[in-house]
């Protein structure tokens, strides 16, 4: 009985808990009833023990000393999937902010428990020829068990997410447990003629739970809910639990096997779902008007008119109810700038400078494959032969070039090849394929097959005659690592002329945006359950995408987000935003917030981003100081290595370089690392590979602006080989100076 009161109280508790913080909520909204919840639930369980005794529970032995000695300790021989279901209720009635909540929640239940262990050891009979024996014990336990969850809930993400934090409580409502112990020689038990069949142990049935309660837990879990019904007061919730016992799942173990380290614990994983239902709250009493009438309970808008019915997309004048639907509000609260620094700024205006600029980006000598695969990846782009007329560098300049984008014109690699293979008919190309070292010899032949791929492409698309490509392979190379393994899976170029695999070279227009980021505060209010919002940014322009294409400036759609789940904050990155423009009016950008909620009712509101442009038209029209900006990306380095790999092409690089260092100029280097390997130890390697282009460059300090090392570098993706080594560059930027004229 003291097992049952023990559970019974643990049950009162929560309930109390529970009625009481729901209690505290109705004295402070009394007009607004707490999110109830019932339901029922099921998982599938799966147990891991952990377990470590020695010796019998409960049964009796003969007394044999050497015996408990020899016993080696249990182990795990089946432990089949279990199962949990019951009843459930939810109380959230603590609103921390809009779609998030607190409450507290009990469950009572059922489940299954069953598991057997096994310990088979040595044994000698002292005086006694019987050699080549063992002892077997086998414990089995299976059984019910009722319990109870009181928890703690947070209800977040449009109260479609929830965590739960509890404990979980135990008790035994039908249990077996059984012990059998045999003598075997060899794989065979005694026979049952066996006169030493009398050293047998003693079966034992019965239970071995001593403790009052059964498994004392913690558990935590997640749910996501799905609406079954357009009142949301239908839900479907998957959710999974992991459960861990807080001391042994029985206390027989340390008197049985006289071993104070002893345990037997256990922890849990629970997969299923649950299904609720959540009574719609009573509506408030509606107030009567200085005529008589009931109060309509719209909302006003900033003009005073009743908004109660705009923007509706639904036919009628309430809900299902038939009492008014409330309407959807929306409101941009803050417009703030954020400073590079990270200061902050409110009702920011757009402060954007134009400079030319001019970049050098290195142009990756590899191509590289998947495991066991000589075919080109669908990453890299591929031509047919009827389209490779519509190919320049200037194209793919206006269409892919970005600041931090050479991933997107690398995968043109094949393409700028054979357009440059093209130009200079002299030039020849060696393509040489590799395996990982964890490959085996005889898949030299692969490497080759890879090799044969890239020239079969630029033999039929780019029509690149055949005895101008010569392929080689030289089977494996580097050690067997995973990472290492991606990044020697490839094709390497070699060229008669270093045009052929030159660094891509173009002019822009480099925009400076003060300030470069912009964060939106919206607020959005669906009485009826918010369906959808979205925020755009409006301006006018011109895309470089479209600069080939469009005569004219039209209005351009700069940033576009939307979802289903209120935001707190919106954060816009207008510099980089803007950087894909060839042409920008001064004109006020508009910012637009939209929302529906499940009624399709909607509404909407706007503000405007004021804009300030100093073109590089202005700046000469006006004779005003003025830079060039020249970026160079033409340093890589070998994986953990600070070694320059010079070629022609980085002695050409640091030539023009040089040539653009003149009175007034400014140089800054900044060095980067793929993410292997320890931070601190890529933020020293990235500051030495800064270091090692100083020297190379050899500037007068009274030159030099800034040198650092940024560390792991995120701008490429750091899982495919080609990021990695994009990510282990240092880049060198030049502020030239423009005299006045």
């Amino acid at each position: 009985m003291t097992r049952f009161r023990a559970f019974f109280f643990i049950i009162v508790l929560s309930a109390n808990v529970s009625i009481s913080l729901l209690a505290q909520q109705q004295v402070q909204s009394p007009q607004q009833a707490p999110p109830l919840r019932l339901g029922v639930f099921a998982h599938g369980m799966r147990y891991f023990h952990e377990a470590r005794f020695l010796g019998h529970l409960n049964a009796e032995y003969p007394q044999i000393p050497e015996y408990v000695r020899l016993l080696e300790p249990m182990r795990l021989t089946e432990n089949p999937l279990a199962w949990n279901a019951g009843v459930l209720a939810e109380w959230l009635p603590v609103r921390l902010f809009a779609g998030s909540s607190l409450g507290v929640g009990v469950r009572l239940g059922v489940n299954s428990f069953a598991t057997t262990f096994q310990s088979s050891s040595p044994f000698r009979f002292e005086g006694d020829t019987l050699l080549n024996s063992s002892l077997r014990l086998t414990l089995q336990t299976s059984g019910i068990y009722a319990n109870a969850e009181p928890m703690l809930l947070w209800s977040f993400a449009d109260e479609q997410a929830l965590i739960m934090l509890g404990g979980r409580f135990s008790t035994a409502l039908n249990e077996t447990t059984t012990q059998r112990g045999r003598f075997f020689i060899g794989d065979k038990p005694l026979d049952d003629n066996d006169a030493r069949k009398m050293l047998e142990p003693q079966d034992f049935s019965g239970k071995i739970s001593s403790s009052a309660v059964f498994m004392p837990s913690v558990f935590v879990g997640a749910s996501w809910q799905f609406p079954l019904n357009p009142k949301k007061t239908l839900l479907l919730c998957p959710e999974v639990f992991f459960t861990t016992s807080l001391g042994n799942i029985t206390d027989d173990l340390r008197a049985a096997s006289g071993d104070a380290l002893s345990r037997w614990t256990a922890t849990s994983v629970r997969v299923g779902a649950s299904l609720k239902f959540s009574p719609e709250p009573p509506n408030p009493p509606q107030e009567q008007n200085s005529s008589g009438e009931a109060d309509s309970g719209g909302i006003a808008s900033e003009n005073g008119e009743n908004a109660s019915g705009r923007g509706r997309f639904n036919n009628g004048n309430g809900n299902d109810n038939g009492k008014a639907a409330q309407p959807v509000t929306v409101r941009i609260l803050s417009v703030e700038g954020i400073e590079r620094d990270g200061r902050r700024s409110f009702s920011p205006t757009l402060k954007v400078e134009e400079f030319i600029g001019s970049s050098s980006r290195y142009l990756l000598p590899f191509v590289f494959f998947e495991k066991n695969s000589a075919v080109l990846p669908d990453r890299y782009t591929q031509f047919r032969a009827q389209d490779v007329e519509q190919f320049s560098n200037e194209t793919l300049l206006q269409t892919t070039f970005q600041d931090n984008h050479e991933l997107d014109a690398y995968y043109n690699m094949l393409n700028v090849i054979g357009s440059r293979m093209r130009n200079y008919a002299a030039a020849k190309l060696t393509l040489i394929g590799y395996n990982d070292a964890s490959a085996e010899a005889s898949t030299k032949a692969l490497a080759l097959q890879r090799a044969e791929a890239v020239k079969t492409y630029l033999r039929t698309v780019w029509g690149i005659a055949p005895n101008r490509i010569i392929t080689r392979s030289f089977g494996t190379k580097g050690n067997s690592d995973i990472v290492d393994s991606e990044e020697n899976r490839s094709v390497e170029m070699e060229a008669t002329m270093p045009e052929i695999l030159d660094e891509l070279r173009f002019d822009y227009t480099h925009r400076a945006t003060t300030p470069p980021k912009v964060d939106f505060m919206p607020e959005i209010n669906a009485p009826e359950g918010l369906f959808a919002w979205s925020l755009a940014v409006n301006g006018r322009g011109i895309f470089q995408a479209d600069a080939h294409k469009q005569k004219r400036d039209s209005t351009l759609r700069l940033a576009d987000f939307n979802g289903t789940i209120i935001p707190k904050t919106i954060t816009w990155g207008a510099e980089k935003a803007l950087s894909k423009l060839s042409s920008l009016k001064e004109e006020p950008f508009t910012v637009r917030l939209r929302a529906a909620d499940t009624l399709r009712q909607s509404s909407e509101a706007s503000v405007s981003l004021p804009v300030q442009v100093l073109s590089i038209e202005a700046k000469r029209k006006q004779n005003m100081p003025d830079v060039r900006i020249g970026t160079y990306w033409v340093f890589c380095f070998d994986l953990n290595s600070t070694q320059i790999l010079v070629d022609e092409r980085v002695r050409r690089a640091v030539k023009n370089i040089k040539n653009n260092i003149v009175p007034g100029a400014s140089v800054e280097i900044t060095g980067f690392a793929d993410t292997r390997g320890n931070v601190e130890k890529n933020r020293k390697l990235s500051n030495e590979r800064a270091e090692a282009v100083l020297r190379l460059l050899s500037v007068p300090s009274s030159k030099i602006g800034n040198v650092e090392g940024r560390g792991e570098s995120t701008l490429y993706e750091n899982d495919l080989p080609e990021g990695r080594m994009y990510n282990r560059f240092v880049r060198v930027d030049v502020r030239t100076p423009i005299e006045r004229k």
